[in-house]
């Protein structure tokens, strides 16, 4: 019987990390139905994985009791090594949907203590990012700031809080954050940046040898018309009305 039960179980596993999650949730009630049947310690492979990994297939599978039967598996199996991991995985899985209300819920549902490293930088930019996304600019910073260097996600975390230094007034913090990116994948969207930060601190002459080459360039950097003008109208008030005409066509 154990020998089956592993078997049955590693079915439904494997079907699991497949994504047919239909088929991995009968193999895997299957394990749980014989253990209640039979009701012996030989029956006893992994039943309580199983029942996680049934909870996130109704998730995944939009049933109408899912969140019933996960709340039912917490009372029973709180201390269980995998509770955490399901909630992370059904955490993501909102995240991606982009229903960022559920997906927080679950975040903060997990115990820190008992996932690794990797899974927490996770969690802080995830909820980073879905606080940058709602407003909440100061929260947002200091989750994203605690990305550690040379992580998947340091420079979108630089990238998000950088945006949220601009709209915290801190200023010097976020022209650091995205100077710090001009050679990342961002390096498109720096320049309007930078110069709409030199503009808010009248930094004129910063501001044209900033856009000077960049202009020359060519139009490789996005929002590049309003670039064009703002390197025009920077050129005004420095009165170089040559410069003026060349690029605003005054």
């Amino acid at each position: 019987l154990l020998n089956i039960e592993k078997r049955q179980f590693e079915k439904g596993v494997k079907l699991f990390e497949e994504g047919v999650f239909h088929e991995a949730k009968i193999a895997l009630e299957a394990i749980t139905a014989e253990q209640e049947e039979i009701n012996t310690a030989i029956c006893r492979y992994c039943p309580e994985r199983a029942l996680f990994y049934i909870a996130e297939c109704n998730f995944y599978l939009n049933e109408y009791d899912a969140e019933p039967y996960l709340t039912g598996l917490f009372r029973r199996h709180r201390n269980a090594p995998i509770v955490s991991g399901t909630l992370f995985n059904i955490a993501n899985y909102y995240f991606s949907k982009e229903d960022h209300s559920r997906a927080l819920s679950f975040y903060e549902m997990i115990d820190r203590s008992s996932i690794t490293e990797e899974m927490k930088v996770a969690i802080e930019f995830n909820v980073g990012y879905i606080s940058f996304i709602q407003g909440n600019y100061l929260e947002a910073r200091e989750k994203l700031s605690q990305i550690p260097s040379g992580h998947q996600k340091t420079e979108d975390a630089i990238f998000y809080a950088a945006i949220s230094n601009v709209e915290l007034g801190d200023l010097k913090e976020a022209e650091a954050g995205f100077l710090s990116l001009e050679q990342s994948e961002y390096k498109k969207q720096i320049p309007y940046y930078l110069a709409n930060i030199f503009i808010r601190t009248g930094d004129n002459i910063r501001l044209i040898n900033y856009l000077g080459p960049i202009i020359e360039d060519g139009a490789n950097y996005d929002n590049y018309t309003e670039l064009l003008r703002i390197y025009g109208e920077a050129l005004y008030d420095d009165e170089n009305y040559d410069g003026v005409v060349k690029y605003l066509g005054m």
